[in-house]
């Protein structure tokens, strides 16, 4: 392990179990897994124990929200999205390291400058997305749009330009910004790609599904999300009408947190879905279906729900927006594309008419999505630009 001394700085809670958060708590563990003076920044929330889902080597600094709702908004037409701009400039005035980590560009409003001013810390971002792609798919409420817009776009400019190094999430963002901003060449770009959490079961031992007829195909996330909704709301009026005249026998199941009234309004008659809400153990549901499907069109980033069907060996049909970051699944012949009518007939039938095994799918998936597979990644690339004395 490195003996420099590194600072994590996350913006998501790290207990929940939404994309975001995930990947956080990877990236945390990944860092922390490299450094032995490992520090981190995090968002405090009341009745939750934080601790419980950070490394255990980690010296912890959880910073409280006490700001009104009056505050927080105005704080937004200042340019301060998150909690953190104070609390890290006073850390830091009594805290030095060798490393600072932003993770997610935000996390960067308000302090990034400061940072590469103020301190001889490296600083290494983690992209988890494109922003304003996202905002389109993920749209602020009209009072605070165009400002947390404006300051999003910014703080994404101001850490790709002035970071040591910027990770992706998957090759394409990492070409984007590369495309887009000319001046970053001073600093360069690498796609970490994702990863798993280093507490994460192997599931394909413990569920092993039921045998059922027909297609059974799955989709899972947080279903009251606006990108998400938009998707399934798309797949279920336009693409999952062909799968049925395709395939007799079919059903699908939704799972995830608080179904949007559109999804429920979409599913309440056709017998052949059924909406499992808010599981206590979501695999439980998706081990029963032998088809994953992501429809999800919008955003950028790792659509990380696909590792849920990956996980327990089931192959994926999946909006092209979606395959982002899963090339090595799709070069084993593990998922199928589509972006309209025509082609998704063409893969779906494709898919069902194919055989597969499903330790084979798990072990592609391990592969490349496994911890271990992150950390290695993650070590080379910070050997390759000097940013670790391993």
């Amino acid at each position: 392990m490195s003996d420099m001394k590194l600072l994590f700085i996350t913006r998501h809670y790290l207990n929940e179990k939404n994309g975001g958060s995930l990947c956080s708590r990877a990236n945390a563990y990944a860092f922390a897994s490299l450094f032995s003076d490992f520090s981190i920044i995090y968002p405090t929330k009341y009745g939750i124990k934080m601790e419980d889902f950070i490394p255990v080597t980690a010296k912890l600094f959880g910073c409280d929200d006490s700001r009104s709702k009056i505050r927080k908004g105005l704080d937004i037409y200042r340019g301060r999205l998150h909690r953190f701009v104070d609390y890290v400039k006073e850390h830091l005035a009594t805290h030095q390291y060798d490393i600072i980590v932003l993770d997610h560009s935000l996390v960067g409003a308000g302090i990034v400058n400061y940072i590469h001013s103020k301190t001889n810390s490296k600083i290494i971002t983690i992209h988890h997305n494109i922003e304003h792609k996202y905002n389109e798919d993920n749209k602020q409420k009209l009072l605070f749009r165009y400002p947390y817009n404006y300051f999003a776009n910014k703080a994404e400019r101001e850490t790709l330009n002035l970071s040591n190094l910027n990770l992706t999430l998957t090759k394409l963002d990492a070409d984007y910004f590369a495309e887009w901003n000319k001046n970053i060449n001073k600093y360069p770009i690498e796609c970490l790609g994702n990863f798993e959490t280093s507490d994460a079961p192997v599931l394909f031992d413990k569920y092993q599904g039921t045998h059922g007829k027909g297609v059974r195909m799955v989709i899972s996330g947080s279903m009251n999300f606006p990108q998400t909704v938009d998707a399934i709301v798309n797949f279920l009026t336009i693409y999952y009408p062909v799968a049925k005249k395709i395939s007799p026998l079919i059903s699908l199941v939704l799972t995830g947190r608080n179904p949007a009234k559109k999804i429920k309004d979409l599913c309440r008659n056709d017998s052949t879905i059924k909406i499992v809400e808010s599981p206590d153990d979501i695999f439980e549901v998706i081990k029963d279906g032998n088809l994953y499907v992501s429809p999800i069109f919008g955003g950028s980033g790792v659509k990380l729900r696909v590792m849920d069907g990956l996980r327990l060996g089931l192959p994926v049909l999946c909006h092209e927006n979606s395959a982002n970051g899963y090339e090595t699944i799709m070069k084993a012949g593990y998922m199928f594309t589509y972006h309209d009518v025509l082609s998704f007939e063409s893969s779906y039938s494709k898919l069902i008419h194919t055989k597969f095994e499903k330790k084979n799918i798990y072990e592609s998936y391990r592969q490349t999505f496994s911890f271990e597979a992150g950390v290695k990644r993650l070590r080379d690339i910070l050997k390759k630009h000097n940013l670790i004395d391993l």
